[in-house]
């Protein structure tokens, strides 16, 4: 082989794994990125759903969906709720 193809491979390799480390790095810290910033705006959400919830109604609807459940109603009953409809809205 010649000089210049030894050269142009040679090159041709060392950027070639370069890119790919640097393609490889920018995608994880992307996704990292990407997934702190989810999990702030969830964690924001949560925070402003329990401030607003009431916990009287949530338990009474809890109970009554456990009810429910162990004595397989329908869940109509639940939907119709006054308290479920608060909190829903």
């Amino acid at each position: 082989m010649r000089f210049q193809v030894k050269m142009l491979f040679l090159f041709s390799s060392v950027m070639l794994l370069s890119n790919s480390l640097l393609f490889y790095f920018l995608y994880t810290s992307s996704c990292k990125l990407v997934q702190d910033s989810f999990g702030m705006q969830a964690r924001h959400m949560a925070l402003s759903i329990v401030h607003n919830l009431d916990a009287e109604k949530f338990k009474k609807v809890a109970e009554k969906t456990m009810e429910a459940k162990a004595k397989q109603l329908d869940k109509s009953t639940i939907l119709k709720m006054p308290e479920y409809k608060e909190l829903r809205h």
